[in-house]
């Protein structure tokens, strides 16, 4: 099963609510499934018991403690035991081993120390940091720096082969505590029909795949901004007030500098680090559905999750990387900016990814006659790279469609001056349909 990494976010709510937004938020700019009591929808079981099942599907348990302890409960599940319902949820991560980030508000000067409240909150605080048993924790103020905060260690810990190796350990049984949780909503697909020329065009084989990342953070892989703050971080090394805008169209200028200051061997480590997802990233629906719709796929992926699908299906195909000398096979796949697999595919920095037509001509031409010849479906590509808006743009004969789980007010639009229909539908929910349509109608 192709999952999210999820993250536990445990903290007093009455205090916190500024921290823990920011650190929900920073969290699911990476691509995570964060798990937080705001979020949390009834689902007929008690308060406790759900806590306690949406703890056992978490990786992570991120812990914050603020000014008060907390509410202790004095009826029903775990009373009389005089926790709060914050150290009860960190003594259970405890108990199944999931891996602990935790971080302390600084306390002004003056804060209560002489309540019940306060010396229950001071005493706890003693337990987190305690030198045998707790944990090494880290002090903030405001909510943006805590948010920084986490993000950074999120990172390293995911950076880290020794907690890799813990996140792998327990990942099946966080696997099926996610999988127990899912039988309990009730997803309704949204998407109930599809053009009959799109149909007509996948059936005669006459479309092709443009499959973006939007694919891969289905599966789990981290969000481009993932990526950027990981080299971020490693740039902190050499140059401490390093600092970059965390959106994706930064990515190649943060890998640019990186590359400048550590070499690209460095850089190339670094990006296959985070790839290498610790809870186990495997194809999805979309990705085993599409390499038997279409024969030509073309990507921005570096991964190898659609090399992955064609494999556990035994299909055949050619894929290209690199430059090429020859024709592009009957059945191919052409990853645009390379594959992990090989790294000196790998287009990362500002100037691999503009003058992508330059170094590999005969790829780039090749890629336009696809797109000029077929019909194009895209699926979970934003068509905001410069590259491929240039690809897009040389292409100017396109007709096709454009798939997305949000479709904006502007992005009809924005796609219509490439001739993309917009089709509003997450990938695997997609190819699901389109799947039906030709092989069980």
């Amino acid at each position: 099963m192709s999952r999210r990494l999820r993250v536990f976010v445990s903290s007093t709510m009455k205090d916190l609510p500024n921290e823990r937004f920011a650190v929900v938020d920073r969290l699911k700019s990476f691509n995570v499934d964060v798990i937080n009591a705001e979020d949390v929808k009834p689902n007929g079981y008690g308060s406790w018991e759900t806590l306690e099942a949406e703890i056992n599907s978490a990786d992570i348990f991120i812990l914050i403690l603020g000014n008060t302890y907390g509410w202790i409960p004095k009826e029903g599940p775990k009373n009389g035991l005089g926790l709060s319902v914050t150290h009860l949820e960190l003594k259970h991560a405890q108990k199944i081993s999931i891996p602990v980030l935790s971080f302390l508000k600084n306390l002004e000067y003056g804060t209560d120390s002489s309540s019940e409240d306060a010396k229950n909150r001071d005493a706890f605080r003693n337990i987190v940091q305690d030198w045998k048993e707790g944990y090494f924790t880290t002090g903030f103020d405001l909510a943006n720096d805590l948010s920084r905060k986490v993000g950074d260690a999120f990172i390293s810990l995911l950076m880290d082969e020794f907690q890799k190796v813990k996140l792998q350990e327990r990942a099946s049984f966080a696997t099926k505590s996610t999988l127990k949780l899912a039988k309990n909503k009730n997803i309704k697909p949204k998407l109930t029909s599809l053009p009959f020329e799109l149909v007509e065009a996948v059936k005669s084989r006459n479309a092709v795949l443009f499959a973006g990342a939007g694919m891969s953070l289905s599966a789990g892989l981290p969000a481009a901004s993932a990526f950027a703050q990981s080299m971020i971080k490693l740039m902190h090394n050499v140059e401490p007030d390093y600092s970059a805008n965390l959106t994706g169209s930064a990515f190649a200028g943060i890998a640019t500098d990186l590359c400048a200051v550590m070499g690209r061997q460095y850089l190339v480590e670094a990006i296959a680090k985070i790839i290498d997802s610790p809870q186990g990233v495997e194809p999805t629906e979309a990705h085993l559905k599409s390499v038997k719709l279409f024969e030509h796929i073309i990507t921005t992926n570096y991964d190898n999750l659609f090399e992955d699908a064609m494999r556990f299906l035994d299909l055949n195909s050619d894929i290209y990387a690199e430059e090429i000398d020859c024709e592009i096979s009957s059945r191919s796949l052409i990853k645009l900016h390379g594959t992990v697999g090989i790294p000196s595919s790998l287009l990362l920095t500002e100037s691999e990814v503009l003058m992508f037509d330059k170094t590999r001509p005969n790829i780039w031409s090749a890629t336009l006659s696809k797109l000029k010849s077929k019909v194009v479906v895209v699926v979970g590509a934003s068509l905001h790279d410069p590259s491929i808006i240039r690809l897009f743009s040389e292409a100017d004969n396109i007709k096709g469609y454009f798939v997305s789980p949000e479709i904006l007010s502007s992005t009809p639009n924005r796609v219509n001056i490439w001739n993309l229909e917009c089709i509003q539908a997450e990938a695997d929910e997609f190819m699901s349909k389109l799947y039906d349509y030709i092989y069980t109608a």
